[in-house]
C-alpha cells in the first residue's frame, strides 16, 4: 500500500506539472467546449508499426472530429529501415506526413514555424521520460502553436518494477484515446490501414502454392527484442498440430527471420520471409483465418485488419499495455516465473515465453477456426 501511494503521488508531481505549465504556456480554455474548431492541426506520434497502429483510432477520431482541418503527422520510426507511419495509415485521415528522421532541430523548427498550426495533439510513447516531454512542451510553444495537448508519461523508468503493484495498466490504444478526448472528442476504435496497390505478387504466390479456400493460419516467428521470441522448438510442435488437423502455414516476417523460418519448411508450410511488404503482410492475413504472433509489429497489423489473432508474449513489462484488444484477440503470456517484469533488454532465457506450450497455443487456434 506505501509503494502504490509513493507511485501514485510522484506520477500525480510529473503529469500534473505538466498539465499545469501547458494551461501556461497555451490558450486551451475553448477546446473542451466544443465549439473549438482548429483549421491546422499537427499530430506528433513516434515509433514504428506497434506505436503507429495503436494511435490509429485517435487519429481517426481527430479527422472525424475536424473534417475540413488540414491535419498533418510528425514522425519519427527511428530508423530508415523501419516501417513508418507513412506506410501504415490510409491516406484519406491526414493531409502530410512529416518523417523528421535525421533532421536537425533548426530544420525542424523553420518547418513548423512556417505552417503555422493551431492545435498539437501530442500522442507520446508510452516510456516517455519527463524532461523530454518538458522539452517537446517548449519546442512546441516557441513554433508559434497557439493549442496544445497530450504532454504526459505514461511510465517512469525508475518505478519500472514497483508499479505493477496495485497498479491496473490500460493499454496503449486507450491511453492515446484520452489524450484526444481532453479535445472533448468521441472516439472511434476503428483502424484503417492503408490498401496494398499492387496484389499481383500475393496472388501469384498463393495461386502457384495451391492456396486459395484452403484452411491457412500466418505466423509470426520474429520480434525485435530476443526475449520477445517463442522457441523455434514451440513453433515446430504447433505446425505439426496444425498439419495434423488440416491447417496450412504461411510463415512471414523479415529477411532476418527467414533463417530460423527455413528450420520449418516442410510440405504444407511456405516460408514468406523477406520476400513481402508490410501492405502485402496485410493482404496475405486478409487470406487467413487466424494470426499466431510474438509481441511485434505484425501481430498489431493483424488485429487491425479485424484478423483473429494469438499473441505470444514474454512477462518482461506490465500486462495490457501492448496486448492485442480483448475483441479482437487473445493474449497468452506466464507472469509466474520469478524474473516476470524484468525489463531486461539482455534476457538469454526467456523462460516466461518457454513455459506457454505449443498445445495451448493450438487449443485457442481449434477454438477460433
Amino acid at each position: 500500500m506505501f509503494k502504490k501511494k509513493i507511485i501514485q503521488i510522484i506520477y500525480f508531481l510529473v503529469n500534473d506539472s505538466l498539465e499545469l505549465l501547458t494551461k501556461i504556456c497555451f490558450s486551451n480554455k475553448r477546446i473542451a467546449s466544443g465549439s473549438y474548431y482548429p483549421n491546422r492541426i499537427l499530430i506528433m506520434r513516434n515509433g514504428s508499426i506497434g506505436d503507429s497502429i495503436t494511435a490509429f483510432p485517435a487519429i481517426v477520431s481527430i479527422k472525424e472530429r475536424f473534417p475540413e482541418a488540414k491535419i498533418d503527422i510528425i514522425t519519427n520510426s527511428g530508423s530508415i529501415h523501419f516501417v513508418g507511419m507513412e506506410q501504415l495509415l490510409d491516406t484519406s485521415y491526414y493531409s502530410s506526413i512529416i518523417n523528421y528522421y535525421g533532421w536537425g532541430i533548426a530544420k525542424l523548427f523553420k518547418v513548423l514555424k512556417a505552417e503555422k498550426y493551431d492545435l498539437f495533439v501530442n500522442l507520446s510513447q508510452d516510456k516517455t521520460k519527463w524532461y523530454l516531454e518538458l522539452k517537446r512542451l517548449l519546442f512546441i510553444k516557441f513554433c508559434g502553436i497557439k493549442s496544445a495537448v497530450g504532454f504526459e508519461v505514461g511510465t517512469i523508468p525508475m518505478l519500472l518494477r514497483i508499479q505493477n503493484i496495485g497498479q491496473t495498466k490500460i493499454s496503449e490504444i486507450q491511453r492515446l484515446n484520452l489524450i484526444v478526448q481532453k479535445l472533448n472528442i468521441p472516439i472511434r476504435n476503428i483502424f484503417p490501414i492503408k490498401p496494398e496497390p499492387n496484389l499481383t505478387l500475393v496472388h501469384d504466390l498463393f495461386n502457384s502454392n495451391e492456396l486459395n479456400d484452403s484452411k491457412i493460419i500466418s505466423i509470426v516467428i520474429g520480434a525485435k527484442r530476443e526475449q520477445n521470441k517463442w522457441p523455434i522448438k514451440s513453433w515446430s510442435k504447433l505446425i505439426e498440430l496444425c498439419l495434423n488437423s488440416g491447417f496450412k502455414t504461411i510463415i512471414v516476417g523479415s529477411e532476418e527471420d527467414n533463417l530460423h523460418a527455413m528450420q520449418l519448411q516442410k510440405n504444407g508450410v511456405f516460408n514468406w520471409c523477406g520476400q513481402l511488404s508490410i501492405n502485402q503482410t496485410a493482404e496475405v492475413f486478409k487470406r487467413c483465418r487466424l494470426v499466431v504472433s510474438n509481441d511485434t509489429g505484425p501481430m498489431h497489423l493483424a488485429y487491425a485488419l479485424d484478423i483473429p489473432v494469438i499473441g505470444l508474449f514474454s512477462a518482461w513489462q506490465l500486462a495490457n499495455i501492448w496486448f492485442p484488444p480483448k475483441d479482437k484477440g487473445v493474449t497468452l503470456v506466464d507472469y509466474s516465473v520469478p524474473c516476470a517484469l524484468c525489463y531486461s533488454n539482455k534476457c538469454l532465457d526467456n523462460v516466461c515465453l518457454q513455459n506457454i506450450s505449443p498445445e495451448i497455443v493450438f487449443e485457442e487456434i481449434l477454438k477460433r477456426c
